[in-house]
């Protein structure tokens, strides 16, 4: 079993007329990293929560690890998460405000019965994080911003996980503390299979392999990263990359698309008689790039 995750055909909807994800597969290779870029709204983070086992989709078939995450007992799953962790958004309302650093960092020992020496592993993780044990007889909230988000990331390592989701790991640092923790989440890939969610691109040109490009829950774009960067096929890809080069306002989703419809139809500056005739295009392999659009290999 070579793959991290495998995802088949997920739907993800609050109701039947709004999915939030849609039909969507997904690959990630075991060792290998992956980035899911998006706009808010898009669909990236609701991904992440589905493949952590946090959101049951309406249909479609998810491995983690090999193991049906949604088909097997509370016990399996449990066991099943010691195994991967997520870091997330927000390293602040992450962890709980009354609790020391101490207790928090450990406590996924005690959560999956992992039998290490707590003090020594958490010396190991700190040391891999660059935080000194001052941090541990303090509440969260005595931490610097960068401080809680290295502590973040050494309670997702304590585990020994083999895959790490890290849900836009820099957004809610300074720009002088991004780089750290770019350089930090970079030295982690050569050992743990990492996915990282965000709509950063110079996050994405250090960290990832490979990127896949979402817009309302369609994967739009999927390739390696630094094809994806260079030359971008999709025209909603072209868009968001110039977007966030001259820092425009984000690329919303259109409330007036037809249903079936390329979700980017009525602000794509290429559109064509067979955009309005077709519905959404499927997935179409490039030369070993998959693009969701007509205009795909012409």
């Amino acid at each position: 079993m070579n793959n991290c995750f495998e995802i088949e055909n997920i739907t993800v909807a609050w109701d039947r007329a709004n999915p939030v994800i849609r039909s969507m597969n997904l690959t990630c290779e075991k060792h290998s990293d992956l980035s899911i870029i998006g706009e808010s709204g898009s669909g990236k983070t609701t991904l992440a929560q589905v493949i952590c086992g946090m959101l049951k989709p309406v249909c479609g078939n998810i491995k983690v690890l090999g193991t049906p995450i949604y088909e097997v007992n509370q016990k399996e799953v449990i066991k099943l998460k010691s195994r991967f962790q997520m870091i997330f958004q927000d390293p602040l309302a992450s962890f709980d405000p009354s609790i020391k650093m101490k207790y928090s960092l450990t406590e996924p020992l005690l959560i999956h019965k992992i039998q290490v020496n707590h003090e020594e592993t958490l010396d190991s993780v700190l040391e891999t994080v660059k935080l000194s044990k001052e941090i541990l007889n303090k509440y969260p909230s005595q931490l610097s911003g960068g401080q809680r988000q290295r502590a973040s990331i050494a309670r997702a390592l304590i585990t020994n996980p083999e895959f790490i989701i890290a849900d836009e790991p820099t957004s809610a640092l300074d720009v002088s503390l991004q780089g750290h923790i770019i350089q930090l989440l970079d030295s982690l890939r050569d050992r743990i299979t990492m996915m990282f969610i965000t709509h950063d691109l110079a996050l994405i040109s250090h960290v990832s392999t490979y990127s896949a490009v979402i817009f309302q829950g369609y994967i739009m774009e999927y390739c390696h990263t630094k094809d994806l960067i260079t030359n971008p096929l999709h025209p909603y890809t072209k868009d968001l990359f110039d977007a966030f080069v001259h820092k425009k306002k984000g690329l919303s989703p259109d409330k007036t698309v037809p249903p079936g419809k390329c979700p980017w139809i009525n602000r794509c500056r290429q559109r064509m008689d067979t955009c309005d005739k077709e519905g959404i295009p499927e997935l179409k392999d490039i030369d070993g790039r998959m693009v969701r659009c007509y205009l795909a290999g012409r």
